[in-house]
């Protein structure tokens, strides 16, 4: 059974549990996994625990030989703490010993999911009005420090004039005043908000959006 996922980016090795559960049945082999990985030259980790439903005393021992046996080798961060997990680490005060890097929390999460779905809508609307079927490439990467997403068509692209104007002024309105609420022109807007790097351009026939979320 394989017990890591292992991922690079920069230098750095992030190594998240391919288990639910990282308690006395699967700690001593998820240890000696990853100090593997450090003996054959990845000694800048980082422990993804977003998946992690379940962290007993034997998961926390297990990461602490972890951290041990890195030594002054290397370094040694966690990240997606969250739940029943979190409480472990607050009530052993590992927190203090641990570098854990901040995670996406839940608010921030359904931000994301529906600026993308904004993203995604804006390019069927009015990227392809009258194409079916054309292609949208999406890709999503969970970096150590940020989530990144990538969207790439080749529809009609975004007036630089309508993408400039989006921003927080577009929910700058009287909440009193009914009849001149707006009924619409949040989408970009919105995507701005939740992002903190937007980043669109169209060349050659085909447009790329960069949207990034930092997480540290």
């Amino acid at each position: 059974m394989d017990l890591l996922a292992v991922s690079r980016e920069r230098g750095v090795a992030v190594v998240a549990p391919a288990v639910k559960r990282l308690d006395a049945a699967v700690a001593p082999a998820f240890r000696q996994a990853v100090l593997r990985l450090v003996e054959t030259g990845d000694t800048r980790l980082v422990l993804d625990l977003g998946a992690l439903e379940f962290l007993d005393s034997s998961g926390l021992g297990a990461m602490v030989s972890i951290l041990k046996g890195l030594g002054s080798r290397g370094a040694l961060a966690v990240c997606g703490v969250h739940g029943a997990v979190q409480s472990l680490f607050q009530l052993t005060r590992m927190d203090k010993v641990f570098v854990i890097v901040p995670g996406l929390g839940e608010p921030e999460r359904h931000a994301l999911e529906i600026a993308l779905c904004e993203v995604l809508t804006n390019i069927v609307e009015h990227g392809f009005p009258a194409a079916a079927g054309a292609p949208i490439e999406v890709t999503c990467v969970e970096q150590a420090r940020s989530f990144v997403v990538e969207v790439r068509d080749t529809g009609r692209a975004i007036p630089r004039a309508k993408l400039d104007a989006a921003g927080p002024d577009s929910f700058d309105f009287d909440a009193t005043d009914f009849a001149a609420l707006p009924e619409g022109g949040f989408g970009l807007a919105l995507v701005k908000a939740a992002f903190d790097v937007v980043d669109y351009r169209s060349e050659h026939g085909v447009n790329s959006l960069h949207l990034e979320k930092r997480i540290a």
